[in-house]
């Protein structure tokens, strides 16, 4: 047997025991520190996806950056997203279903039957994708509504993204300019507060 082949069959010795050991070793390398940052990745939960996001193609340098900017990643990925964006990726189903509550409560308040008004809850009723309450008045559209719920307080306004499906946009487009369609921020973690801001297409010259 060759030098070369003699070489060859001790490597493959060699890997054999080191394969199954190198976690392991490789753990026994690491500072203090070091073990610590690993042992809170590992009870984060998150082992896979964090596993991934090293094997990215990304410097020390860019992870760095990603981690300091944490905060805005939510709307990031929305334009990220685009029309991709889907209410089983950002939504929670529980709140959603609290917040329309609220806001059909209010909007009962708002306009009363005795007046003539019915609220009607078009996204459970008949599953609407366009918007959430329709108020009719002698079968007249009074307005469109949609929901949308946190469970943070209204403090925290400026660093909550909501999102729109883009079928709310394409209906949007369909609405006469003097059909009002609000979005009803529901700030769960201030007393249920509830924010109406009108949407529109038109804008007036």
């Amino acid at each position: 047997m060759s030098a070369s082949d003699l070489a060859k069959e001790k490597l493959q010795s060699w890997y054999k025991w080191y394969y199954p050991r190198r976690a392991t070793l490789m753990v026994d390398m690491l500072s203090d520190t070091q073990r610590e940052q690993a042992l809170i990745i590992a009870q984060s939960g998150k082992l896979e996806a964090l596993a991934s996001l090293a094997s990215a193609d990304l410097t020390k340098d860019e992870l760095a950056l990603l981690v300091a900017n944490i905060k805005k990643l939510p709307v990031a990925l929305s334009l990220l997203l685009g029309d991709s964006v889907d209410d089983s990726s950002f939504a929670n189903l529980a709140e959603g279903d609290y917040g329309e509550e609220i806001v059909y409560k209010k909007l009962k308040g708002l306009y009363p039957k005795s007046e003539g008004y019915s609220v009607i809850w078009a996204s459970r009723d008949t599953n609407e994708p366009c918007y959430d309450f329709v108020v009719k008045q002698n079968d007249n559209v009074v307005c469109y509504c949609d929901a949308k719920a946190t469970k943070r307080g209204i403090t925290n306004a400026d660093s909550i993204p909501f999102f729109m499906r883009r079928s709310q946009w394409e209906f949007l487009q369909t609405l006469s300019p003097d059909t009002p369609y609000y979005i009803a921020r529901v700030f769960m973690g201030s007393d249920d507060i509830v924010k109406f801001i009108r949407i529109s297409e038109h804008v007036k010259n």
